[in-house]
């Protein structure tokens, strides 16, 4: 198998990594290693077989933890200090946007950012791009007014202050539904320091539809019919060492249709993605 080789499995776990983002993560050393631990492992075995369905990744029902992952997560602990493969069972989780390695994109102001969350989804589940905040905003400083306590309140008001709606429309209702995990992955019923503010979980993915947890967005994002493009280019992204060009369109519609066809099979995509003219050969700057 192409992807058997250890140093290929390493630079494929690094992808992932980097693509969604936990290759740092903000937490004492023995739960980052778990978290990493825990989606390499889910990466591994979803990858190196060439006969999985990629999306497993997303909608996987086991996950590999050991003791203190577990617990952090409220599940059942296996026995392990370094790791087993448990069913989720009757919990919510489900795939790799379960994993505290995942949620803890967007953390923010010692707690979850659902602006960044949701920008973390639109940009790299997506590939969509989100214009920057203008530079009079202070994206150092959570929301703040008179909208009252609760977070959900503070933040939509500060989405329809002036230009701000029509990208916080976008990024905010999603960032809401994955508001139940903290800024580690833990779950939680209502706002920190806020037992007041209870947490409801429903997102939405503007012009999709609505969803409840990292499970619920996992399953609108597989059946949107966009996430296998956005895949593909990320890949391409990461094989190429650059962005893609107005040039490249026409070689990553037929690896999104490679893809589909080929049961969305990661080694095939690697092997289709480097056999492409535009990975073979060098253009002359």
């Amino acid at each position: 198998m192409l992807l058997a080789d250890r140093n290929a499995r390493d630079r494929i776990d690094y992808f992932h990594a980097l693509w969604l983002g936990y290759h740092q993560l903000p937490h004492p050393a023995d739960l980052t290693g778990a978290m990493r631990a825990e989606s390499a492992a889910l990466v591994e075995r979803v990858t190196a077989n060439a006969a999985s369905d990629y999306f497993d990744l997303f909608r996987s029902e086991q996950t590999k933890v050991n003791d203190l992952l577990a617990a952090h997560y409220g599940l059942p602990r296996p026995g392990s200090t370094t790791g087993a493969w448990i069913t989720y069972g009757s919990n919510p989780r489900r795939g790799i946007l379960s994993h505290g390695s995942v949620l803890s994109a967007g953390a923010k102001f010692d707690d979850t950012s659902p602006t960044l969350r949701g920008v973390f989804v639109r940009t790299r589940l997506l590939c969509e791009t989100i214009p920057p905040p203008p530079p009079t905003v202070n994206v150092d400083k959570p929301p703040e007014g008179d909208a009252g306590t609760c977070k959900i309140n503070r933040y939509a008001a500060h989405a329809n202050v002036g230009s701000c709606y029509s990208c916080h429309q976008l990024t905010d209702p999603i960032g809401f539904g994955l508001e139940a995990y903290d800024r580690t992955g833990a779950f939680r019923t209502h706002d920190k320091g806020a037992p007041e503010c209870a947490i409801s979980g429903e997102g939405e993915l503007k012009g999709t539809g609505t969803f409840n947890g990292p499970a619920g967005l996992a399953n609108m994002l597989m059946s949107s019919g966009r996430l296998e493009a956005c895949v593909v280019t990320q890949l391409y992204r990461y094989a190429m060492g650059r962005r893609e060009r107005a040039e490249d369109q026409p070689t990553l519609d037929l690896l999104s249709e490679l893809f589909r066809q080929k049961s969305r099979s990661f080694e095939e995509l690697v092997l289709d993605t480097v056999s492409t003219a535009a990975f073979a050969y060098r253009t002359e700057e």
